[in-house]
């Protein structure tokens, strides 16, 4: 079973792993990407082996925000290519503003 990463409605890339941590504790549940200006979810990650949905509030691409990365991550290397990519171009269009 895949951990799936949606970007609105747009499937960024697959991956076999995926890191459940929501800052100190485990999450068991897939997660929805919220923003609180404009109230989109702007970003999912499906796995089909957990139950429900947990809402974080985080800021869509659109209102200066949009990373799947919370900022203790120290490693990448569960995410697939697609992420990755997407992150990284994230990032520098960060550094052009």
């Amino acid at each position: 079973m895949l951990a799936s990463y949606f970007l609105a409605n747009s499937l960024l890339g697959q991956s076999a792993q995926y890191s459940r941590w929501d800052d100190t504790k485990v999450n068991h549940q897939n997660t929805a990407y919220f923003c609180p200006v404009c109230g989109e979810i702007w970003g999912r990650i499906f796995d089909s082996r957990l139950a429900g949905w947990f809402a974080v509030t985080s800021y869509c691409p659109a209102h200066g925000g949009g990373s799947f990365l919370h900022p203790w991550r120290y490693t990448c290397a569960e995410l697939p290519e697609g992420v990755l990519r997407y992150e990284f171009e994230l990032a520098c269009n960060k550094l052009k503003d």
